[in-house]
């Protein structure tokens, strides 16, 4: 039993699925990162990043598939679950055979999981554009806190670099040890190595956003049903306006 594994980033896995479209025999299993627990009966190999190969990948992916063929690699390479790799690798494998047509076959689960997903991680960051809360730190850097599910903090940056082009501001997910940094002109992704500790827990601001939020409330409308439904509850702890002042 041969299983790849790379190091979790998006062309990381681009890489480790190039080298396993190459190898003869194709290998079981693809990982995002080395499993906790490894089988004694299955040999690892780490596929270290090679931007040129993930290169041609994507081209390939690109020109030979669809966009929506990429768009769904996208969305579940940026996914926490442990076989998203070797989902995308079978996914691939058929789109290989089949071309451009590829995501119209909704019968093969190779097509089916990898669609299921896409579609997962794309409604989290659709709903964390909506739930995310800065605050400001005392040398004017906005700073958000984040606990997804999946690592999308990558997938979320390029919104907020649109909407605050001139702001200095941290997006960070504790989950994943992922932050995308910004400031006018500049941004990038930082991994594994970055501090919060000299970032604001709360501010005058979140008092405002209170008092607004409770004015603009209908008392007689109020179903605590939907809120859930449209902010799910594990996402209330980073949310000033259902959390008490602290």
């Amino acid at each position: 039993m041969v299983c790849l594994t790379c190091d979790g980033s998006y062309h990381g896995l681009l890489s480790a699925l190039f080298e396993a479209h190459a190898m003869k025999p194709s290998p079981d299993e693809v990982y995002l990162c080395p499993p906790a627990q490894q089988l004694l009966i299955a040999q690892y190999i780490h596929i270290a990043t090679d931007m040129e190969r993930a290169g041609r990948i994507e081209r390939a992916i690109r020109e030979k598939l669809s966009p929506t063929t990429i768009h769904h690699v996208q969305m579940v390479a940026s996914s926490a679950v442990p076989e998203a790799g070797t989902l995308l690798f079978r996914y691939l494998q058929l789109g290989w055979k089949v071309g451009k047509a590829l995501d119209d076959h909704l019968v093969r689960p190779e097509v089916m999981d990898v669609i299921k997903l896409s579609r997962h991680v794309g409604w989290e960051i659709n709903k964390l554009l909506g739930m995310a809360r800065f605050n400001e730190s005392d040398g004017g850097v906005l700073y958000c806190v984040l606990e997804p599910d999946h690592d999308i903090v990558p997938m979320l940056a390029p919104h907020f670099e649109t909407r605050m082009p001139m702001e200095n501001w941290v997006i960070h997910d504790i989950t994943h040890g992922t932050a995308a940094l910004h400031r006018p002109g500049e941004s990038r992704i930082v991994r594994g190595a970055f501090s919060a500790q000299a970032m604001p827990q709360e501010d005058e601001y979140e008092d405002l956003w209170r008092a607004f939020y409770d004015a603009i409330a209908i008392k007689e409308r109020v179903s605590a049903k939907r809120r859930r439904a449209l902010m799910p509850k594990r996402y209330w702890k980073h949310l000033p306006e259902v959390t008490p002042k602290r």
